[in-house]
């Protein structure tokens, strides 16, 4: 891990109070309400982390001991300082590591869900109670990768229901009723 991680991680300028001219304008409206609230259109600050960095460091540790991966993090990012405790938290959004075999079947016990068989998105990693190693869940799938799948799928099930007979002719299938659609000669299509 890198010894600058916590820096990495967490300095980056914070988001937020962008609605000033909003504010100015609401406070010089003379049709805006008579009395406004001090927080009348103005935004709230927000920390801004990138926490891509640590799910870099974490996905690039699987197969490894859990403990070994922890004790390195536990070296380089120190608790007793306010920003750096912070990320210690963060790592409980990547990886579940209190996990137990219930009925041959993996449980996160912080939260109760069923970890891999079920597929949930809540963590991406888990240590494998078996053997300590730090494993990837089937919630590791990328978001892509799912949205491909069901774009595949919808097009299979599309193409079930649709024949193509010629340029301006389809057949398409409605609840098991074939219907033939013809589009007239002169429509032209923009391109």
């Amino acid at each position: 891990m890198r010894p600058d991680m916590y820096k990495v991680i967490v300095e980056r300028p914070r988001r937020g109070k962008r609605m000033r001219p909003l504010a100015i304008r609401f406070r010089n409206n003379l049709n805006s309400p008579a009395h406004l609230s001090m927080r009348t259109a103005y935004d709230y600050r927000e920390l801004n982390e990138n926490l891509q960095p640590l799910r870099r460091y974490l996905h690039a540790q699987v197969g490894r001991p859990w403990d070994r991966v922890f004790s390195e993090i536990c070296a380089t990012i120190d608790r007793r300082n306010t920003v750096q405790q912070h990320i210690h938290q963060h790592i409980d959004q990547f990886i579940a590591t209190r996990v137990g075999l219930r009925d041959g079947r993996l449980i996160d016990f912080t939260n109760g869900r069923c970890l891999v068989l079920d597929g949930l998105r809540h963590q991406e990693l888990y240590v494998d109670p078996r053997s300590g190693l730090v494993r990837l869940t089937n919630a590791g799938s990328s978001l892509k990768r799912d949205r491909a799948e069901r774009r595949r799928r919808h097009e299979r099930e599309v193409a079930t229901r649709r024949r193509v007979v010629d340029d301006h002719t389809l057949l398409l299938n409605l609840q098991d009723t074939w219907f033939r659609v013809e589009r007239s000669r002169r429509y032209q299509p923009r391109s």
